[in-house]
């Protein structure tokens, strides 16, 4: 990470210089510590440096994109979006093409669908009945596993596939209906505004100086970035076609 480079303004401003340094002394610690405690105290702090820097620097995308994505990456469940969406949105008001911003928002917003969709009545009527077929089919193989009688076994087996098929039919029609509830929503607009700028922007170093500073700032965190939001489109999985996921992934290689 390089950190001291000339700045290109004339009017340096040494607070700003040093909160942003000590955002980044504090990620780096958060990066490097074993223990959660500290890696929730860490992010905090950060979280705050960039706050204080922000107030200085109003204007400045990738301070905002550094505030929503510690909002982001500091909670498990988003209880509450409104916080890192603005952060996130704020960004991007000030440069429509940084893809980690659009990214991040993607993540936000088909994580709150997500969440919806599995609240759903639909969602959990269907999952009873997985687990009905499912207990169908574990009793079936029990019976194949103590049976000799090749017609028998066989007329089992036909019975297993028929509910491994109907299964899998069901499950492939929740599937689709996810994946329409995020692409055709706000977390799809964000995903094909992304894809349509340059995937690679996300993952290579992208030196962005603060005027007023002769700190330079990076996407960051660096390493628990690009595992975190690997872990997102894990998260995110089917909603993201398979081209579409191949290319992200090869882009990270």
């Amino acid at each position: 990470m390089t950190q001291d480079q000339t700045s290109t303004s004339s009017a340096r401003n040494p607070m700003l210089d040093q909160l942003i340094k000590n955002g980044i002394e504090c990620l780096d610690k958060a990066e490097n510590t074993s223990e959660d405690w500290l890696y929730v105290l860490y992010i905090a702090d950060a979280r705050k440096e960039f706050r204080s820097a922000v107030e200085i620097a109003p204007d400045e995308p990738w301070l905002w994109f550094q505030i929503g994505w510690l909002e982001l990456i500091d909670s498990d469940e988003i209880d509450d979006p409104e916080p890192i969406r603005a952060a996130l949105q704020r960004a991007l008001d000030l440069d429509l093409d940084l893809v980690a911003a659009h990214v991040a928002l993607a993540y936000v917003e088909a994580k709150i669908s997500k969440a919806r969709y599995f609240d759903s009545e639909e969602y959990w009527e269907y999952f009873d009945h997985y687990l009905e077929e499912s207990d169908k089919v574990d009793l079936l193989e029990q019976r194949v596993a103590e049976n000799d009688d090749p017609e028998i076994v066989g007329a089992f087996r036909i019975q297993i596939e028929q509910l491994r098929a109907d299964m899998k039919r069901a499950t492939e029609g929740l599937r689709q209906r996810m994946e329409q509830a995020i692409w055709t929503g706000p977390a799809g607009e964000h995903l094909r505004a992304a894809r349509g700028r340059n995937w690679h922007e996300l993952f290579e170093a992208r030196d962005v100086t603060i005027p007023g500073t002769v700190v330079v700032i990076e996407y960051y965190p660096c390493v628990i970035g690009n595992l975190r939001l690997i872990d997102m489109l894990d998260e995110l999985g089917e909603y993201l076609p398979t081209s579409e996921r191949a290319s992200f992934y090869d882009s990270i290689g």
